[in-house]
């Protein structure tokens, strides 16, 4: 009687080669934050197998432990072509205060103020949960002079599902180099004529957030513009759809990142 060799999942291999190059870079999760574009959360999932890193964040751990990037790029395809296991419980997510704590003092006022005051953002009044309420009113000023994406991006957040009735919408937070930096924005999948995408920016770990978007969509999908990565800065994706499901909310949101 033979007895079948267990098979590793590809992104628990891919985890392992990441923990590896962590070990060799020197440096700690808080400390990777800042070059890797990803916080200590998300590398902790990363590093652990539950989870595949956009190929963006392997590339840096990569050149963070000098190494080259073309041995890992096979075995990142792999698991990211594996359908995820289902985990019955998210892992526990730091709070911005914890994540970021030298800039939480100033973040509101002096983040809030400078970067966006004078653009006229419109912030929520209230600690939100992952649904939220859309204004009604567009707030396009706000990121009037954000550049536009150029194409689709990495996932760096679970996506969310509005509860349309007649199609099955998709929103995700994305990362992409836009015009040689790093920066995020909302992309909405599988959409239909009607439906709404935005993204949301806070400075205060969700006690308050400013709105570009929300922006109608026409076609099967839709992004917002992008907006550049900050270490003082939580972003997170939202939509809403035209018909939506009775006794559900119509619009849903990431988890801000």
């Amino acid at each position: 009687m033979t007895r079948e060799r267990s098979v590793v999942p590809a992104r628990e291999q891919l985890g392992e080669q990441l923990r590896r190059l962590r070990t060799r870079s020197g440096k700690s999760l808080k400390q990777l934050e800042k070059t890797v574009h990803a916080s200590d959360s998300s590398l902790s999932r990363y590093l652990s197998g539950a989870t595949v890193p956009p190929w963006p964040v392997v590339e840096q751990l990569c050149r963070e432990a000098d190494e080259d990037t073309a041995a890992l790029r096979p075995l990142w395809e792999q698991a990211a072509g594996e359908a995820p296991e289902p985990t019955p419980d998210a892992p526990e997510r730091k709070p911005w205060r914890a994540r970021h704590p030298a800039w939480f003092l100033a973040a509101v006022v002096a983040a809030t103020a400078v970067v966006f005051a004078a653009a006229g953002l419109v912030a929520g009044a209230e600690l939100f949960p992952r649904v939220v309420v859309a204004p009604a009113a567009t707030q396009d000023k706000v990121c009037a002079d954000w550049p536009w994406p150029d194409g689709p991006g990495q996932e760096v957040e679970a996506p969310a599902r509005p509860n349309a009735v007649d199609h099955q919408p998709v929103v995700a937070l994305e990362q992409a180099m836009v015009g040689g930096v790093w920066m995020v924005f909302a992309h909405l999948t599988g959409a239909a004529y009607g439906d709404r995408v935005w993204l949301d920016v806070t400075a205060d770990d969700g006690a308050t957030w400013n709105q570009c978007g929300p922006f109608l969509v026409t076609g099967p999908s839709a992004v917002t513009r992008a907006h550049a990565l900050d270490p003082r800065l939580e972003f997170r994706a939202c939509a809403d759809v035209v018909h939506y499901r009775p006794g559900t909310t119509r619009n849903v949101c990431t988890e801000f990142w």
